[in-house]
């Protein structure tokens, strides 16, 4: 089968396309430029001709989810979401370095070098764990570097599960999946989660993957078949004996007998490292309770929603086939303040004087724009299989943009002033429409039709 050829990138308000990075069999990732702050971001964006209602629930849920812990300092931050004028669902990140997937094989690390490097992306998954997440997909290839030099891990949700790629059948990598996973018993556990954690340390300091023979026929089914068979190549790396004990642990044929958890197996590599004489890398876990205060309420509808969500589930059907895909319906929280090193008192002042300083030029910019316009009417149309919904331009500046909200609670941010929702014969489907501005929502405009 020929190699899917990377998708155009998409024209996205306030970023400027420079070239593409990666591409795979459910997404490419291109790198633009932010206008405005100014710096270098990589996108990641759904191929339009492979979205469908899964697609669509896995893409939200990775957004949805990264937004949650990419606040940790070892997980990869998610910048912003939302959905392209093409109709294409988008993510910006942080950009990364792909060095440590692509170096280990060539250039294996240092034992102290990939021991703080575990060590901190065992933080990461001990914090998702606890958060009720399951990564499924760790191995060195997912662990990328930030440019201060910090490892992050990456490809939460849809991209982790779905792309293709060397020595990997559709949602499984395989030389890093454990046997469970492997026959299909299980789409993943935290036991199988420690057996891939404990393959990546294995294969950044082996050069290889653990059923890897140097030399040999390594492809997807001899792999599967020796770990299947738990046939593991010997961790031949001049290590001490209590990290042989730790990957030995960690890769066991028997779930019951590997690490019940991600952490009492990374506090034995801080005792690795404590043997060796290296430093000792902290284990980053969420620890302030009014941060997981926060956290929980983001889950729960706001009040104010509840009433016109439940009436709208009784007295409308649901919406389905929506031409635009809603990513975008959770309230964003202010970024968090940055989050690598040691940040002192003296600096916090600082920052809290700059932000002082933002609030009133913000305010100041807001009143000079004056009121968010108003749309005054919403033209429905019933189509075959739909209704077609239109509006003409209030008189958008800038930056302005529609907020397009379904009779379910689905929300869009769009430029265009169209929007095409999908149903059965009988279903009448509605939208509300209001201009976005500098984060402020003007008054908004209902119209709804019926299917014929």
């Amino acid at each position: 089968m020929a190699a899917r050829l990377p998708s155009s990138p998409p024209v996205l308000p306030g970023f400027t396309h420079v070239h593409i990075l990666g591409k795979g069999g459910f997404a490419d990732v291109f790198l633009y430029e932010q206008n405005l702050p100014r710096r270098p971001v990589a996108v990641k964006v759904m191929h339009a001709d492979l979205v469908d209602d899964r697609v669509r629930s896995a893409f939200r849920s990775e957004v949805n989810l990264m937004g949650r812990l990419s606040a940790h300092p070892s997980i990869l931050s998610v910048h912003s979401a939302s959905v392209s004028a093409d109709g294409r669902p988008y993510l910006v990140m942080e950009l990364c370095s792909t060095e440590i997937g692509d170096r280990f094989r060539e250039r294996p690390f240092e034992l102290d070098e990939a021991l703080e490097v575990v060590v901190r992306i065992g933080g990461a998954l001990e914090t998702a764990h606890r958060a009720g997440t399951l990564h499924r997909d760790v191995k060195p290839a997912n662990i990328l570097t930030t440019a201060f030099g910090h490892p992050v891990l990456s490809d939460f949700g849809i991209a982790a599960n779905m792309h293709l790629g060397d020595h990997e059948a559709e949602g499984v990598s395989v030389p890093w999946s454990a046997p469970e996973v492997l026959r299909d018993e299980t789409a993943g556990t935290v036991a199988s989660e420690v057996w891939s954690f404990g393959a990546t340390l294995y294969s950044l300091v082996a050069g290889r993957s653990p059923a890897e023979i140097r030399g040999g026929r390594n492809g997807t089914d001899e792999l599967t078949a020796r770990i299947l068979a738990h046939d593991i190549q010997p961790f031949d790396v001049d290590a001490p004996e209590a990290l042989r004990a730790v990957v030995r642990k960690a890769l066991a044929k028997d779930p019951a007998d590997r690490y019940h958890a991600i952490l009492p197996m990374v506090e034995d590599l801080q005792a690795v490292q404590l043997e060796m004489g290296v430093p000792v890398t902290p284990i980053d876990l969420q620890e302030r309770p009014w941060s997981r205060d926060v956290e929980g309420a983001a889950d729960e509808p706001r009040e104010e929603e509840l009433p016109l969500r439940a009436r709208a589930a009784r007295r409308r059907a649901p919406m389905r086939g929506a031409q635009q895909i809603d990513i975008s319906s959770s309230t964003q929280a202010a970024p968090p303040p940055s989050r690598r090193g040691l940040v002192s008192v003296l600096a916090g002042a600082a920052t809290a004087v700059v932000l002082g300083a933002v609030a009133v030029v913000a305010v100041a910019v807001t009143t000079i724009q004056g009121t968010v316009p108003v749309v005054d009417e919403v033209v429905a149309e019933p189509v075959d299989g739909g209704v077609a919904f239109t509006w003409d331009d209030p008189g958008l500046v800038d930056a302005d943009s529609y907020l397009v909200t379904t009779a379910s609670g689905d929300a869009v941010i769009q430029r265009g002033s169209t929007f095409r929702l999908s149903g059965a014969t009988g279903d009448e489907l509605c939208i509300t429409v209001a201009v976005n501005r500098d984060g402020r929502s003007g008054d908004a405009a209902e119209a709804c039709g019926e299917v014929p």
